[in-house]
């Protein structure tokens, strides 16, 4: 059985997270979380699954389309922050890692995106679909 993750800080919002073609990533992923001492992952053995996913009505993260959506959560989500005298969430790193791990803001933008969509009686999201670039460059000042 698979559980959605439903943590505040999952980078693309509440859900189930698939690597498009990339064995070797999800594996080291599952490995990383379980190899954590600071989680309290209840992962006893890493593995990756096969998996065929229709992703219905997806916010495309690699579309313009998609990107504006999210730059408009983000504006909406700051404007209620600001208002309410709330402090906007932040991405934050770990002991562990120099990546930005804990994606509490990015979260939070694709919830509240969600939450958009349902208050304008809007079709909800089904899938997420982003690129995710972790690490160092593959060449020094090189974006390839």
């Amino acid at each position: 059985m698979l559980n959605a993750s439903k943590n505040d800080y999952d980078w693309l919002g509440n859900g189930m997270y698939f690597w498009e073609n990339n064995q070797q990533r999800a594996l080291n992923f599952a490995t990383d979380l379980k190899d954590n001492p600071s989680n309290k992952s209840v992962i006893q053995r890493s593995a990756v699954i096969g998996a065929i996913i229709d992703m219905g009505v997806c916010l495309d993260l690699t579309d313009a389309s998609g990107i504006k959506l999210v730059l408009e959560s983000y504006e909406t989500l700051r404007s209620t922050c600001k208002f309410l005298g709330l402090e906007m969430p932040a991405n934050k790193g770990t002991h562990f890692s120099n990546d930005l791990l804990l994606r509490n803001l990015d979260c939070a933008v694709i919830e509240n995106l969600h939450i958009q969509r349902a208050k304008n009686n809007l079709r909800p999201f089904d899938s997420v679909k982003r690129c995710f670039c972790r690490g160092q460059p593959t060449i020094p000042k090189c974006g390839v």
